[in-house]
């Protein structure tokens, strides 16, 4: 004789996950935190620090930006167009698309005329400093509270 359990738990784990509604509080909880990060001059990428200082304060944007914290804030259009995209599954996707990405990607890789400051973990292993990762770990582990809780 067998008995089966079944954990209808891990199935509303997996829902909680991949609902839209909490794909985009994790969105929201992200976006806020790499603009509280950009706007102080630090990287929200893990490792990398503070951005890199304009080599010519006297040379755009350097007249219209103080020298510290670099901030990426000049005309505001670039972190006002990082959002959430959908996706399948229990993914979250954040970031920039059109004439801002074009922006977006020369920040973050760099160009010749600007150095790197990269804001968003795009290469292979990276990932959001550890604040912004242990404030996604509790979001989600408010959500499984709730369900275990049932």
């Amino acid at each position: 004789m067998a008995v089966t359990v079944n954990l209808s738990m891990l199935a509303d784990m997996r829902k909680a996950i991949s609902a839209r509604v909490n794909k985009e509080k994790v969105a929201d909880l992200v976006i806020e935190n790499m603009k509280e990060s950009i706007a102080a001059g630090l990287s929200p990428v893990r490792g990398i620090g503070r951005f890199v200082a304009y080599k010519n304060p006297a040379k755009y944007p350097g007249d219209q930006k103080s020298r510290r914290p670099v901030n990426l804030y000049l005309s505001g259009d670039m972190l006002a167009a990082l959002k959430f995209y959908p996706t399948s599954g229990p993914g979250v996707s954040v970031g920039i698309k059109g004439a801002e990405g074009k922006k977006a990607a020369a920040n973050n890789n760099g160009t010749k005329d600007v150095p790197r400051r990269h804001f968003m973990p795009t290469d292979r292993g990276e990932e959001f400093s550890v604040t912004i990762t242990r404030k996604i770990r509790d979001l989600y582990s408010r959500m499984f509270s709730d369900i275990l809780k049932r």
